[in-house]
């Protein structure tokens, strides 16, 4: 079973068996991002009656696309790989199959650096 983590716009969370995806999840989180998506997967998970053990690789979209968007999702996929130890994969546009695979931690592509304000005196 592979996990699929794309959060370059809109959240989208599935699964994978043998290049046959078996469910997935579409959310537009604008605001609370970093606090749904573990839940979300974690949702997607029991709903398929899917053990993270039974994970083998992770996949991600490492972008282009929004920092905070991008930033979370490489975090979380790069934590689960970890903490699981399992491969993670970087995948622009998973779903187009143009994956540059390897079995390290994914680096993010952002847009552009973050937007950091003066110190407010």
């Amino acid at each position: 079973m592979e996990l699929i983590i794309d959060t370059s716009d809109k959240t989208h969370i599935a699964i994978r068996d043998r290049e046959k995806v078996l469910d997935e999840i579409v959310i537009d989180l604008k605001f609370s991002q970093s606090e749904e998506l573990l839940r979300t997967i974690d949702e997607l998970l029991i709903k398929n009656k899917i053990n993270k053990s039974d994970l083998a690789k992770i996949y991600v979209n490492s972008g282009p696309g929004s920092y905070t968007g991008i930033r979370v999702g490489v975090s979380t996929a790069n934590f689960l790989a970890f903490s699981l130890n399992i491969p993670v994969s970087d995948v622009q546009g998973c779903y187009k199959g143009s994956a540059d695979q390897f079995d390290t931690p994914v680096s993010p592509k952002y847009l552009k650096p973050p937007f950091i304000t003066s110190k407010k005196t």
